[in-house]
This record gives structure tokens, sequence and C-alpha cells, in this order.
């Protein structure tokens, strides 16, 4: 698994950047697969949670061809950095708190339940 990942990096070119990115992603797959009994009694929400994590971190280290740049922009994403504290940022952060919450809510897995929710409330229960 961790060749074809690797492979499937160098295909994307020969930049250590996209080794990385291929040997990070077959790593995760290989964890996820040796530790499937345990990875599956975790609930959905913290599941999607880890992905997005996971995901959004490898995609550093396809997008910096610099490695010192993906390292410090990784930082900076995990708070780790006196970088962002940009005033114009934060107004802008501040300013649309409630819109940058809702969504979050909604990349997660809420839409069912909320369908749920709502057809109990209107119809009675839902036949599963």
């Amino acid at each position: 698994m961790l060749v074809i990942w690797f492979l499937t990096g160098f295909w994307h070119g020969a930049d250590w950047n996209f080794i990385i990115w291929g040997l990070y992603n077959g790593l995760f797959i290989v964890f996820e697969r040796l530790s499937k009994s345990w990875f599956d009694k975790i609930p959905a929400f913290f599941r999607h949670i880890y992905l997005l994590l996971v995901v959004t971190t490898g995609f550093v280290f396809f997008k910096f061809t610099n490695l010192t740049h993906a390292f410090n922009y990784l930082k900076v994403m995990f708070g780790n950095a006196n970088t962002f504290s940009d005033f114009d940022l934060n107004l802008q952060i501040t300013g649309n708190i409630f819109w940058i919450i809702l969504a979050v809510i909604l990349c997660m897995p809420v839409m069912k339940k909320l369908e749920e929710l709502y057809l109990r409330a209107n119809r009675g229960p839902v036949a599963v």
C-alpha cells in the first residue's frame, strides 16, 4: 500500500512534497486498515472530523514545494505562530463568527439527523 501511494506522489511530480504527500496518505490508510476494529467503534461525527483534519493537512504538503513553507503553514493552521495576528483578519473572523460556526456544523453529517427530527416533529415517528 505504501509503495502505491509513494508512486502516486511520484506521479504527481518528482518533487519531495508530492512524495511526502503520497507517503502521508499511504501511512494513514495503512493505520486505518490495521486498526479497523478499533477505528469503527469511534462515533461517525469524530471520524468525520478526523478525516477533515487528515485530508486538509495532507493538501498542505501537496501545495507547497518548499517543505519549510509547508511546515510554517501547518504552524499557522494549528495556531502555533505569531504571524496569524493581523488586525483586519481578526476583525473579519469576529464579524463572521456565526457564519464560520454554521459552515463547520454543516460540514458535518448533521443534515440526516435534522431531517429525521423534522419528520418526527411534523409527521410522527419515522420508520427505519
